[in-house]
Order: structure tokens, then sequence, then C-alpha cells
């Protein structure tokens, strides 16, 4: 007896199917609130460099740039986008935001305002760490924030 096959969408809320594209901020205003379990974010880290790769057999060039006229600037492009993540965040769902030393330590400064413009939710970040690699040690900010219900 074979399993049952899922029809139509996986979520009433979202259809995880698709590949959004597009500025994230303009994406997550598109969404419901409170439809998403997950959330993981590789944002710029404020390295002030540009970065380019060569990809795949056609060798296409892809490159972003990762500078900010300064570190202000830096936490007001990340914050709005905290903010619509935390809206989309279910209550029970997590939040991780990875990020190098370029912008770890600024990484309460942009999710402080979270916590003060939301009565029933907040966002606690829980760890951050240092991760080894072989020959280098490589700081990151895995900080794990959740939506925490207040009691």
């Amino acid at each position: 007896m074979s399993a049952p096959q899922a029809s139509g969408k996986p979520s009433s809320l979202l259809d995880a199917r698709v590949i959004y594209c597009g500025d994230n901020l303009e994406q997550l205003r598109r969404l419901p609130d409170a439809c998403v379990d997950l959330i993981y974010i590789d944002p710029p880290f404020n390295s002030n460099r540009n970065y380019e790769v060569f990809w795949g057999e056609t060798r296409e060039k892809r490159a972003f740039d990762d500078r900010h006229a300064s570190t202000q600037a830096y936490i007001e492009f990340m914050r709005p986008r905290c903010v619509e993540l935390h809206r989309v965040l279910k209550p029970t769902g997590s939040f991780y935001y990875h990020c190098d030393w370029h912008a770890s330590h600024y990484v309460p400064f942009v999710v402080a305002p979270v916590r003060r413009r939301t009565a029933n939710r907040t966002f606690t970040l829980r760890s951050a760490r240092a991760i080894v690699t072989v020959g280098s040690v490589v700081n990151s900010c895995r900080g794990q924030a959740h939506a925490d219900e207040r009691r």
C-alpha cells in the first residue's frame, strides 16, 4: 500500500514550492503574518568588499557589493528586514542571523527595535559563537533568535 499523495500547496498560508526572487524586503511585505516556521538569513556582512564569482559551465559572472556608507547605514539597511522577518515568523518559529566579525557586534542593534515595536512577541538572542575552521578562526554570529510569547 503506498502513502497518500499530497495535493495542492503544502501550506494554506504560503506556497513553499515557489522561489520568491527580488529584494527580500519587498517580498517579505507581500507575505502574511506568522506564516514561517524557520528563517535563516545570510545577509551582507558589511565587509567593505566587492564579491564576484563565475558560475556554472557558462561562467556567468555574478557579483554584489558589500559596502555601506557607514555602520549606521548597514544597521538601517538591515533593521526593516528584521522587522518584516519578525512579522512573518510564527510565534513558535526560529530565526538564525548568519554574520561574520564585521557585523556580529551590531546584530543586537539591528534586532533591538523589533523587541521595542512589538507588544506581544520578542526576539531574544540565544547564542553567539566562534566557528573554528582548519587553519583559521572565523568569528561568526549564528544568533538564534526565537519569537517568544511573553507570559
